[in-house]
């Protein structure tokens, strides 16, 4: 080997010498680092919920918005410096979206709420796209700006259609084409819905997994049946949907008086059918509420039909030649006859019926009732109440589906008190469900407007909103224009938000009577 070769080869290997004695170095350092982590790990203090505590939810995007942003922004107002409000671009055919998130944006107890729910999700580390998107477009569009400029809400959109295939929230998006505001309102109502059962699902897993070993050491005035307690409760948790409702239903048989026990439905949205003819809000509110003739199965007819039968197949095998078969047959249907005639007597209601035979049914005979008739009427009135004025009209002919264009005249103020429950029901198939007692009244104001120019197939939607002045405003997607509240009033409704005004009373515990359950007492259930 040449002398120059020999002279560059020695050192590079000089070279991949000193570098494998660095890695391996290395290599020992952090094994060494390594041991004494796990060994100061393991020589910790035992924490009885270090077991049990789950692994840390992903961490979501803290707010740059103040905790009471959305209601903060709701209180201002326009100023020499900053007299516009924003409105809504609309690229394509959005103005149904446009209309009802501008009009969400006059409501103050959806402020509140989404204020607190941002609060508790971020709290317990759960994403709520739709309702951090909702809140920060919100506050802008409450918010008064220097300039007139129009906002696009992708944020939002973006939220909706990243929702769950099921809901139709990215099919109504994602179409391009004219959509129904009331349907997506809807869809949006529930989205919120759904994210804040998340968060309290979330908080109530990781409070009860957080009480699991410690039990014992939990003071027996939050235990609840010998569990830790866990439900929503705590200050500033008590967070619910402004647009959840109760509604309370009836129905009855005008001819034996058997009435089914009150169904209690959750609601977010009353539907009201308009009439051809020009009319009232509250004439669609009675018709809505007013007693409905209905196709329905009495428990108490059936029954009746059943004795009957089985005394006719009684008579028939009396009047057979004794046999062994013969005598057994009969003794069962005779058994089975006096079950039947003991619930008559007593009165028994349709779910005790079937508790006291599950484990043997006895044959019944369906019968129709006559003269049945339904009545819903609101048990529950929710915090903000949402009107669809249904205007969808339907024919045989060859024009299918059309608008019904007939005028409702509605007012500022709603006083939905004699469509509530009042302190009295009654039994009677043919009077009205409830009477109304010295429960107050229950009165709304209105908020905002929804209304459509066009036919059913195509149109435009413009929104009329008010502001925390009492002014109020004309809001077609990017124009935002002011306005005065008898231009809102002679508007032709397609959705009506109203919010309470009055102060609810608190929650009274009811005495239970026994007309829920019988047909042959009292007509009347007075709150204890």
């Amino acid at each position: 080997m040449p002398a120059s070769a020999h002279a560059i080869a020695t050192p590079r290997a000089e070279i991949h010498v000193d570098a494998r004695i660095a890695v391996a170095t290395l290599a020992g350092a952090l094994a060494v680092i390594a041991y004494l982590l796990c060994g100061s790990y393991m020589l910790r203090p035992w924490d009885p919920l270090r077991v049990f505590r789950p692994a840390a939810p992903t961490q979501r995007p803290r707010s740059d918005l103040p905790d009471d942003a959305c209601e903060r922004a709701l209180a201002l107002t326009p100023t020499h410096s900053a007299p516009y409000y924003r409105g809504l671009v609309n690229p394509n055919v959005y103005c149904f979206f446009n209309s009802v998130v501008q009009c969400l944006g006059s409501l103050a107890r959806l402020a509140h709420y989404l204020d607190d729910t941002t609060r508790m999700a971020e709290h317990w580390s759960v994403p709520t796209p739709v309702t951090d998107a909702l809140r920060a477009l919100l506050v802008a569009l409450n918010t008064p700006h220097a300039a007139r400029r129009a906002l696009a809400p992708r944020e939002l959109q973006a939220a909706l259609a990243r929702v769950s295939q099921s809901n139709g929230l990215r099919t109504l998006l994602g179409a391009h084409q004219q959509q129904d505001a009331h349907e997506l309102c809807v869809l949006l109502v529930h989205a919120l819905d759904a994210e804040l059962g998340g968060v309290q699902q979330a908080r109530s897993q990781a409070l009860r997994a957080e009480a699991v070993g410690v039990s014992a050491l939990v003071a027996p005035s939050h235990l609840v049946h010998g569990h830790p307690r866990t439900q929503l409760g705590g200050p500033g948790e008590r967070v619910a949907s402004p647009f959840r409702g109760t509604l309370a239903q009836r129905t009855a048989c005008g001819q034996c008086g058997y009435m089914e026990a009150v169904r209690h439905f959750a609601f977010t949205d009353l539907d009201l059918v308009v009439p051809r003819a020009a009319c009232t809000l509250e004439q669609c509110l009675a018709a809505w509420s007013q007693l409905e003739q209905v196709d329905w199965v009495c428990h108490r007819c059936s029954l009746r039909a059943t004795d009957a039968s089985l005394a006719a197949e009684m008579a028939r095998l009396e009047a057979r030649p004794p046999s062994s078969r013969t005598a057994h047959r009969l003794a069962r249907v005779r058994k089975q006859k006096q079950h039947v005639t003991d619930a008559l007597h007593t009165g028994a209601h349709e779910s005790e019926w079937e508790a006291a035979h599950a484990d043997e049914p006895l044959p019944t005979v369906r019968a129709l009732s006559p003269a049945a008739t339904k009545q819903v009427l609101l048990a529950a009135p929710p915090p903000v109440l949402v009107l669809h004025l249904n205007r969808s009209s339907f024919s045989l002919g060859a024009y299918g589906a059309s608008k019904n264009h007939a005028r409702v005249v509605f007012r500022e103020s709603l006083d939905v008190t004699p469509f509530t429950m009042g302190a009295a029901l009654h039994s009677d198939a043919f009077r009205p469900l409830s009477t109304q007692g010295a429960r107050g009244s229950v009165r709304y104001e209105l908020r905002g407007v929804v209304t459509h120019y066009g036919s059913h197939n195509y149109g435009h939607y413009v929104c009329f909103r008010r502001r925390p002045d009492r002014t109020w405003t004309r809001i077609s997607d990017e124009q935002v224009q002011e306005c005065v509240l008898d231009d809102v009033l002679a508007q032709n409704p397609y959705l009506l938000m109203y919010e309470r005004v009055d102060a609810p009373e608190r929650p009274r515990r009811t005495r239970r009577a026994r007309i829920l359950h019988r047909w042959d007492t009292g007509a009347a259930y007075v709150a204890a």
